[in-house]
């Protein structure tokens, strides 16, 4: 290439060079083919680190790729810049892939590729990762500070508190003295992972070590005593920071109030907003959401309804948070008008609702009764495409149990399998509880027999609610011997009967025109039934109750051999169908 080409090429690679914007470089770096200048190493690089410095990972690889087609030989330089633009972008995989191109260029990797690639590990959160490059790169060379604390980074975010302190030992151990970013991402993987006595313990020996604590020291203590529901210990650390030299910043009130909340402190919480405001910081929304929430839990509606003029006051947009947490408490004091008014006033706001946003609205209803307007809303989840689950499900069975609406209810455990979830055991019983209303035993019985069938084991309010289907007045009590069945197993496997449920089945024995058996009930529930249940059952009875639960087809119809051994009853039950048997059978 002649002389003349050869200086116009170094004129436009060094003003590549000085472009501090990545898009310049680009263009530059264009012209130099239709000005018959041939790129070069030194071309390449200079593009490839303008790709960087402007975060631009794709264009910064796509360029070191080419430089190997047009036969290129790169140096080290150009696969650093690369690997570090990768970190820069959480692009780990690329930047690993970089660092084992360094090897098949035949080019020595050194430290600063190392840690470049164990940086991107790390902003990816792939610990494992960092900590094997680290090995590698302990063989070849003496790591150093950055490099540890590119590995405590790493261990820092999916809360791998062991491997972080670990590797601050290792610092210690050779020789390389850490420094405050080290021991703050420690404290970051110790609030990570709620372990805020080892957060605390590593602020308090900063001072030991000669080395000063930073506004990040301290937002990683608070933050740890945040997760792990410790807000006196929050407040503390606070008040220390206020008491140093450092400027308390608003994410460090913002911890604090978060802690408060989840106590239920929420008129700290507020307090702690009016001291941020007063120290000259400037609330946000996430001060205004944390409190919002803490009243909602306290069943305080109309004071979190109170918070959203006082945003605007501030000059302050609430987001999504805050909306659900209008609606939240909304559902709590049923006002599941409100509720559903504030779900549509996200989109008027211009913000897109979620799961959670649905799930709040869904649980007013529940509150209000309103099964209809929870069943409009689970299909207007569907319409936005957004993933309804169990707990959600649950919910809209709730209201039609609430409301009567067996129909709606069975239908809706039916979708949760249909969008091939598991129903649990709050989705039986509610269903189970829909059936009260409408004396629907058979399916009742059917549901509980499910609940066997799916390995779910049925509690309190299974047997509880099952009984009061039986003993529903709409059955006339025509399933009497039932619920007194029931009755009889609950007390063998040692399950809490409720009062009401007694009552239910005094009441079906008094429809049934069992009043000896409802006089029996009644004279001191517990322990009649019991002396009933137990003492009043000779072996022939027991045996007779036994044989009709476990005889194939057979009803429990026949115990009425039981009630005539002791005397008591005068009318003869009817049978109760063959689902009631096959699910005593299994319970039992």
């Amino acid at each position: 290439m002649p002389s003349c080409n050869i200086d116009a090429r170094n004129r436009y690679t060094s003003r590549i060079r000085q472009c501090k914007q990545w898009q310049e470089a680009i263009w530059l770096f264009s012209r130099l083919a239709p000005n018959s200048l041939r790129a070069d190493e030194v071309s390449y690089g200079s593009l490839i680190s303008a790709c960087g410095k402007g975060g631009q990972w794709t264009l910064a690889t796509t360029s070191l790729r080419a430089a190997r087609l047009q036969g290129l030989q790169e140096d080290i330089i150009s696969y650093n810049s690369a690997i570090s633009t990768c970190g820069k972008e959480f692009e780990w995989k690329d930047a690993i892939g970089e660092l084992a191109a360094v090897a098949l260029r035949q080019l020595e990797a050194d430290r600063i590729s190392f840690n470049s690639a164990i940086g991107a590990c790390g902003q990816a959160g792939h610990w494992e990762s960092a900590v094997t490059l680290m090995d590698k790169l302990v063989r070849k060379f003496q790591a150093n500070v950055i490099t540890m604390n590119s590995v405590i980074s790493a261990c820092a975010e999916p809360g791998q508190w062991q491997a972080a302190l670990v590797t601050l030992v290792h610092l210690e151990l050779g020789r390389i003295e850490a420094d405050i970013i080290s021991h703050n991402s420690c404290m970051n993987a110790c609030s990570k992972a709620s372990q805020w006595q080892l957060a605390l313990s590593i602020l308090r020996g900063l001072q030991v070590l000669g080395l000063q604590a930073n506004v990040i020291s301290y937002v990683s203590a608070i933050d740890a005593c945040d997760r792990s529901f410790k807000w006196e210990e929050a407040i503390a650390v606070l008040e220390e920071l206020t008491r140093s030299n450092l400027k308390a910043e608003t994410m460090c009130f913002n911890s604090s109030i978060s802690a408060c909340a989840k106590a239920h402190q929420w008129q700290l919480a507020l307090e702690l907003i009016q001291t941020l405001e007063v120290s000259g910081l400037r609330s946000n929304t996430i001060s205004f959401n944390s409190v919002m929430s803490a009243a909602g839990d306290a069943s305080l509606w109309q004071m979190v309804l109170s918070f959203m003029p006082m945003l605007s006051q501030r000059h302050l947009m609430p987001d999504i948070i805050s909306y659900n947490c209008c609606m939240n408490a909304c559902g709590r004091a049923v006002q599941w008008q409100l509720a559903v008014h504030f779900l549509a006033k996200i989109e008027s706001a211009r913000l897109k609702a979620t799961e959670i946003s649905f799930s709040s609205a869904i649980s007013a209803c529940e509150y209000g009764l309103k099964w209809q307007m929870a069943v409009c809303l689970l299909s207007l989840m569907d319409l936005r495409r957004l993933w309804a689950n169990v707990v959600v499900l649950n919910s809209a069975i709730s209201v039609c149990s609430q409301a009567g609406s067996w129909q709606a209810g069975l239908s809706l455990l039916a979708e949760i399998r249909h969008r091939h979830l598991q129903p649990d055991l709050i989705s039986f019983n509610s269903a189970i509880a829909a059936c009260v209303t409408k004396a629907q035993w058979q399916v009742a019985v059917c549901l509980m027999a499910e609940i066997q069938e799916s390995r779910l084991q049925a509690d309190e309010v299974s047997y509880n609610t099952l009984t009061l289907v039986c003993a529903a007045r709409e059955c006339r009590g025509g399933q009497w011997h039932s619920a007194l069945f029931l009755l009889a197993l609950m007390e063998s496997r040692s399950i809490v009967i409720k009062k009401k449920t007694f009552e239910s089945v005094i009441d079906a024995c008094m429809w049934a025109g069992q009043r000896p058996m409802a006089l029996l009930l009644t004279d001191d529930l517990e322990t009649k039934a019991r002396h009933w249940l137990t003492k009043g059952m000779d072996k022939t009875s027991a045996g007779v109750l036994a044989e009709a639960v476990d005889r194939p087809g057979g009803t429990l119809g026949d115990a009425e051999q039981v009630r005539r051994h002791e005397q008591v009853g005068s009318v003869p039950p009817s049978a109760v169908e063959l689902p009631l048997v096959k699910c005593a059978s299994q319970m039992l």
